[in-house]
């Protein structure tokens, strides 16, 4: 993709998008955090290479796939906007853009995620699967990877991307660290960590195969670590279709251990049927984890109330977040940028440049800063060095704020 290399000079799709910067690049794929120039505003811009000569067949596929998928309206799934099939380069696929971090991310930090965190967020994931299985669609390749953790107006949520469109269009072998294998057929299969054990046996997806990845996704969650680490495709194969899953914390209540575990059952029949049927088993288990959440805040609420104290700043910190928003502050309790994010959003602007200390991370979070302690030379020095980056990390709303937007700043 040698014509993407300057990617801030480049517009596509007849100059509606103006590209950014590559966010990220695989064998089959770039993504570009890109400019949607007549709204002014951030999308996710991925450009499937196509290896070989076109074949009418697959780019017809693509097409009806990509008008299915651009058709789900969920909070949990991250829409379609825009595609075509028609570039040099190969398909290109225009989504939401979608500011957080990745569910694997999450997990490499936190190591586990406590189950009433982890249940509300599997509620969310089970609630976008019914709303994509209710299309008519089945993912394919729901992982960690493909999640995304976000903060809205009601707290934290887990956000469902890459529906595999690029599978259609790339048939080309992959090699290298066995995330992704092919089929003998050349199609790309998923990912061995996740696959059901009818999908290792070369039988088509449906959607209990991606109620088997949930539930990967679940023990992934509550564990820390994948259920089947391989590494060869062999192992996998052995893994997902004889070996029984290893057995969750003593944490995990057992309505939840029971339920993650009938997921990964290696008989799709005894699995619940689809995302539908995955929502409402979680939600059956909210008298459980309200009762167990109650239990536990009253000890939490007592402990930070009685550590305070300048040399206590971490505990002091977190019985002020604790309220805004448990999950995601305990995600990011010990990074200066996550400190930094919510005690901007308690109103505690110097806090908040004092956690991010004198160097040059998260300037859009020093620039919202700035602004709030009205250190207006300041500000506009930072902007003058660093719009490009600020004005691409803000939503239009906090870059109206500073005055900029990301035609200004070019």
């Amino acid at each position: 993709m040698s014509s993407l290399t300057a990617p801030s000079e480049m517009t596509v799709l007849g100059g509606r998008y103006r590209l950014l910067q590559r966010l990220g690049q695989g064998g089959h794929a770039e993504v570009f955090l890109a400019e949607q120039i007549a709204l002014e505003r951030k999308v996710a811009l991925k450009v499937i290479s196509r290896k070989g000569p076109r074949e009418p067949e697959s780019e017809a596929r693509f097409k009806r796939e990509a008008l299915i998928h651009s058709s789900i309206e969920h909070p949990s799934v991250v829409r379609i906007l825009d595609f075509d099939t028609e570039g040099p380069e190969g398909a290109v696929v225009v989504l939401e853009y979608v500011d957080g971090r990745r569910l694997d991310e999450l997990i490499g930090v936190r190591g586990t995620i406590p189950f009433v965190d982890a249940w509300k967020l599997l509620v969310q994931l089970a609630e976008g699967l019914a709303a994509i299985h209710a299309s008519g669609v089945v993912h394919r390749d729901f992982k960690a990877e493909n999640v995304m953790i976000t903060n809205d107006s009601n707290g934290p949520r887990a956000r469902i991307l890459d529906f595999g469109l690029a599978r259609l269009f790339d048939a080309d072998e992959v090699v290298g660290d066995g995330r992704s294998f092919i089929t003998s057929s050349g199609m790309v299969a998923g990912t061995p960590a996740y696959l059901s054990p009818e999908q290792l046996r070369g039988l088509p997806a449906d959607p209990r195969s991606d109620v088997y990845a949930f539930g990967v996704v679940a023990h992934y969650m509550l564990r820390g670590s994948l259920p089947f680490p391989g590494p060869e495709i062999g192992d996998y194969v052995k893994q997902h279709t004889e070996t029984p899953p290893p057995k969750l914390p003593d944490t995990v209540p057992d309505g939840l251990r029971e339920f993650v575990e009938r997921c990964m059952s290696k008989e799709a029949s005894k699995r619940p049927a689809d995302g539908n049927a995955l929502a409402r088993e979680l939600t059956e288990l909210t008298p459980l984890l309200k009762t167990l959440t109650n239990q536990a805040l009253p000890a939490k609420k007592k402990n930070a109330a009685s550590k305070s104290g300048p040399s206590r700043w971490p505990l002091v910190l977190l019985s002020l977040i604790v309220i805004a928003a448990p999950f995601v502050v305990m995600e990011r309790l010990w990074e200066p940028g996550g400190q930094a994010r919510w005690l901007l959003q308690l109103d505690k602007p110097q806090l908040a440049l004092d956690r991010l200390g004198s160097g040059t991370d998260y300037p859009e979070l020093r620039a919202l800063a700035l602004k709030a302690l009205g250190k207006n030379d300041e500000l506009q020095a930072l902007l003058a060095s660093e719009c490009v980056a600020i004005a691409a990390a803000l939503n239009a709303e906090q870059r109206t704020s500073l005055g900029i937007s990301l035609a200004t700043c070019r």
